[in-house]
Order: structure tokens, then C-alpha cells, then sequence
């Protein structure tokens, strides 16, 4: 109880100070490239509840792999304590422009009656990188009702990004040529950074734990979820 009490008596005291700009390469996250700025979205808001901040997590990562600057601003209150604090820049011209794609692929699906149009060519699928395999996932998996259908989605994108392979199948559905998509074991990389969790870093120089979504029993292939969710031709 008295643990309380200083505690709010401290919290009344201190003033807050506001938020200034912050040069990127003088803060901690001076080497982020978009790819760690997708992952430390995920880490931070992947879990949070509610199916709508799921899908907003999801366009952030898709904002930020699509070149979306992330702005750091720096909050200060008058006993020294300060912290970080992240958002989007207006959003890309690529991303506008992959919108876009996504409407017209969508639009000709509707207007033809066909099931889905895929963003991607099989004669290229082997070269592809993994920005543009993550958001492939996104466009065709990260819009659904259900959270916990997003949150295996984020799970698979951060499995892309740390360099997990990508299994592809051909085969065929009622005559037309398609291919089953997986990822593969693991990578180091991925189980790294899931064991890190990607620490935050306070003004004190802590490392406190990141509030990064568990993967738990998320931890399932696309066969499996394709099986669950899904009718249809199997891959």
C-alpha cells in the first residue's frame, strides 16, 4: 500500500513536458530498415485485442514494407523519464498504388464471377522476395472477420520476413493451373527473435519486454489451416 502511494505521489509531481522530433539517427532504432520497423509493429500491437486494431496492424506492416516512413518523436516529463513514441508518415505512393492493385484485382473478380484474382504470375513465383511474399499474404489472407485467423497471419508474415522459405506446389483445380503456398520450418532468425520478444528500451538504459503477440497454437502450417477453413480443391 505505502509502495502505492509514493508511487502516485511521485506520478502527481512530475510534469509533462511534450513530444519533439527526433533525428532517426540519433535515437536507438538509427538501423531500422523497413523490415525491422514491420517487425517491431507486430511485436508491439500484434496482440492487442480486437479483430479491427488486428487489421490495422496488418495495413501498418503493409504501409511500412510498401515504404511508408516511420516518425519518432520523443516524450519528456520533468523528473528526466522519456520515452519513444512511433508513428506513420503520410502513406507511400507504392502502397497507394498497391491499394489500388488490390481493388482492380478484386473488381475483375467480382465482375467476371471468378473466386479470386492472384497477385501473383506462376512463372515468377521463385523469385519473388520476401517483402513481396509478405504482402502477398496480407492482400490474400489479412482480411477476414475472425482475430484469430489475423493473428496467424501476422505470425506467417513474421516468419517470411526472418527468412523462413516458401514452399510452392503446382497443381490443379477443376482443370485451371494453380499452386499451393507454405512456409517452411522455422528459421533461426525467427525463433530468435520470438524468444527476444524485441525489447523496448527505457530511458534508463532497461530492457522491459516487448508486448509481443504469442504464437501458441498459431503455430500451424497453411496445410492445416487450409483443411480447417477452407473447401474446395486440395493443394
Amino acid at each position: 500500500m505505502l509502495t502505492s502511494v509514493i508511487a502516485l505521489e511521485i506520478e502527481l509531481k512530475r510534469k509533462y513536458l511534450g513530444e519533439e522530433a527526433v533525428n532517426l539517427a540519433e535515437c536507438p532504432y538509427a538501423s531500422y530498415t523497413a523490415k525491422d520497423w514491420a517487425l517491431q509493429y507486430l511485436a508491439w500491437y500484434g496482440q492487442i485485442d480486437g479483430n479491427h486494431h488486428k487489421l490495422w496492424v496488418l495495413d501498418q506492416v503493409a504501409r511500412i514494407l510498401n515504404g511508408t516512413p516511420v516518425i519518432v518523436t520523443k516524450a519528456s516529463w520533468s523528473d528526466g523519464f522519456f520515452e519513444y513514441r512511433y508513428n506513420l508518415d503520410q502513406p507511400s505512393e507504392a502502397y497507394l498504388q498497391w491499394r489500388q492493385d488490390i481493388a482492380w484485382r478484386q473488381y475483375i473478380a467480382m465482375r467476371f464471377d471468378d473466386e479470386e484474382v492472384d497477385w501473383y504470375d506462376l512463372s515468377k513465383v521463385s523469385d519473388y522476395t520476401p517483402t513481396e511474399w509478405a504482402l502477398g499474404y496480407i492482400e490474400d489472407w489479412g482480411n477476414a472477420d475472425d482475430p484469430e485467423h489475423n493473428l496467424w497471419v501476422m505470425d506467417q508474415v513474421a516468419l517470411i520476413l526472418h527468412g523462413t522459405p516458401i514452399i510452392t506446389k503446382p497443381f490443379e483445380c477443376e482443370g485451371d493451373p494453380d499452386i499451393f503456398i507454405d512456409t517452411g520450418k522455422p528459421s533461426k532468425a525467427y525463433i530468435d527473435w520470438r524468444r527476444k520478444r524485441l525489447p523496448d528500451i527505457d530511458s534508463d538504459g532497461d530492457e522491459t519486454e516487448g508486448r509481443g503477440y504469442d504464437r501458441g497454437k498459431f503455430n500451424v502450417s497453411y496445410t492445416d489451416y487450409y483443411y480447417k477453413y477452407n473447401e474446395g480443391c486440395p493443394p
